[in-house]
Parts: structure tokens; C-alpha cells; sequence
């Protein structure tokens, strides 16, 4: 008779080393409610003319012509801002961004993907799933009038993402202490801080 195998660690595996996916069956469940109210959410918006106003326009030039420029004025906006709202209207250009709301939907994509990397930090801390699911669900709907205002085009509408991506990266190097999980905490610390710092720049009267 072969030796048993033992049960290895508690890192998401069973003993035939296939996933236990019931352990992420609630955050699948979130992650479906979620997508299905921002989608029904999405579809009741009014829908948008193809006229847009002065500032929209400089602001897409600005973007996409002058982006260096802009990356070094960063009186107003993150910089990490400005190069999200610059893939997105070079991707999908000026009209199908207001049209469509891309900005809204890009938001919506970033927070639910906020909710599993918060999903997995609570498995990490070996907080019951059910509760975090329930939670993070809970907070995940309240959190879409927030997403609303200023039409998702506040610096503030990206830091949850970015933010979860940070708690997510410090509980894996406290709980697995290495030198890749330490760069990717720092990482993860440049990226908030370039989502969450503004530069007042010198003033010149």
C-alpha cells in the first residue's frame, strides 16, 4: 500500500491538488450581482446626445496631443488620472466615450475587481467567507451612487481599486514574508500614490 498523502496547506488546494472552488463560490455570487446591477444600472441611464461642450473637447486634445504636457500639471488631477482617462479616449474616442459612458463602465470593471482582490485578502485572515461575501456585497451596491456622481470622472472614482489592491498586496507579505511580495506591496503603494497625490506646484502672483 502507497503512503496517504497529507492535506497540504491551506492555500486554496485539496488533497488531489485541484482548487476548492467552493471556497470562492460566494465571491462569485457577488461578483455576479454585482455586474448584473451596474448592468441594469448602465442600461437606465438616459441616453446622450453626440454634442459635447468646450471643456470636453480641450480635454480629449489635451490627452491625446499633449499628454506629457499634462502629466507634468498636475494641479487638478492624479497623474495616474490622466493616463486612464487617456487610454480610454484613445481606445474608444471622444464620441463613444460620452455616448456610451465608458468612463462609468470603466469605474464599474475596477470596482468589482476591487471586490475580489478584498475577497481574497478576508480568505488570507481566514475570515469566514460567507461574512465577507456578504459584506463586500452590501458595501459593493452602496458603493454605486458614489460611482454616479461627476459622471465617473473624479480621481476618487479609481482609488478603491487601487486602494484594495494595496490592503490585498500587505496581507500577503505579512502572511507570506518574501522578497516578490514585498516588491509587489510597493508597487502597489506607487500606484495609490500616483491615483492619490496632486502636485500644487509653485505660485506666481
Amino acid at each position: 500500500m502507497g503512503r496517504r498523502r497529507e492535506p497540504g496547506p491551506a492555500d486554496g488546494m485539496t488533497i488531489h491538488g485541484k482548487p476548492k472552488l467552493h471556497r470562492f463560490l460566494p465571491l462569485m455570487i457577488v461578483l455576479a450581482a454585482a455586474i448584473l446591477i451596474r448592468g441594469l444600472v448602465w442600461y437606465l441611464l438616459p441616453p446622450r446626445a453626440a454634442d459635447f461642450s468646450d471643456n470636453q473637447i480641450y480635454y480629449h486634445q489635451a490627452l491625446t496631443q499633449h499628454l506629457w504636457e499634462y502629466l507634468r500639471f498636475t494641479t487638478l488631477k492624479p497623474p495616474l488620472t490622466y493616463l486612464i482617462h487617456s487610454a480610454t479616449f484613445r481606445l474608444f474616442g471622444l464620441h463613444n466615450t460620452h455616448v456610451f459612458y465608458i468612463n462609468l463602465l470603466v469605474v464599474f470593471v475596477m470596482d468589482c475587481a476591487a471586490v475580489a482582490l478584498l475577497y481574497l485578502a478576508c480568505l488570507r485572515l481566514s475570515i469566514n467567507r460567507f461574512l465577507a461575501a456578504g459584506i463586500l456585497l452590501i458595501y459593493s451596491v452602496a458603493y454605486i451612487p458614489w460611482e454616479l456622481m461627476w459622471e465617473a470622472g473624479h480621481y476618487d472614482h479609481h482609488t478603491l481599486l487601487l486602494t484594495s489592491l494595496f490592503l490585498y498586496c500587505l496581507v500577503r507579505t505579512v502572511t507570506e514574508r518574501s522578497i516578490r511580495h514585498l516588491v509587489m506591496l510597493s508597487i502597489s503603494a506607487g500606484l495609490l500614490i500616483g491615483q492619490s497625490t496632486v502636485n500644487k506646484g509653485e505660485f506666481r502672483p
